[in-house]
């Protein structure tokens, strides 16, 4: 498959996948595997779609978790992740490694911050424990039925 529809294939997957599976590395040095929400699908955050295109262009991928889960303390001792998102009726997968890193912008915390979660994060956008994540990829590889492709984002 060529590179060109290899990342339109891999867009769909990422709009359209229920969970996205982050694995970070932890303590034991073992890779570690969580489901996380997709912020990324339209259907449950159609707010964030216009933040996202804007930012297409960097093949950057978000999440929100608590800023005192294990997975901000593994990635502040190795930043080196993947995410898998699939659609397994379909045959389709895209794996994205690259680094993790805790967003620190305020800015971008409050245009990401959607109005559900404050019943995690009751203080709002300013909630201590109300974290965000960004994967900035380096390597892309999409597995589609029986064709795939893998590049290097931003390259």
């Amino acid at each position: 498959m060529d590179i060109e529809r290899a990342k339109m294939v891999a867009g769909d997957i990422i709009c359209r996948a229920e969970a996205a599976y982050l694995t970070t590395m932890g303590e034991n040095g073992l890779p570690t595997t969580r489901a996380m929400l997709n912020l990324h699908a339209p259907e449950r955050y159609p707010a964030l779609v216009p933040i996202f295109a804007a930012m297409q262009s960097k093949g950057e991928i978000y999440f929100t978790t608590n800023s005192s889960s294990r997975k901000v303390g593994q990635l502040q001792r190795d930043a080196r992740t993947a995410v898998y998102y699939c659609l397994p009726g379909e045959w389709s997968g895209l794996c994205l490694s690259g680094v993790l890193e805790l967003v620190t912008d305020r800015q971008l915390k409050e245009r990401l911050w959607q109005p559900a979660w404050a019943m995690y994060y009751p203080a709002g956008p300013d909630d201590l424990e109300y974290a965000i994540l960004r994967l900035c990829p380096t390597q892309a590889e999409l597995y589609h039925q029986l064709d795939g492709a893998k590049w290097e984002p931003g390259a």
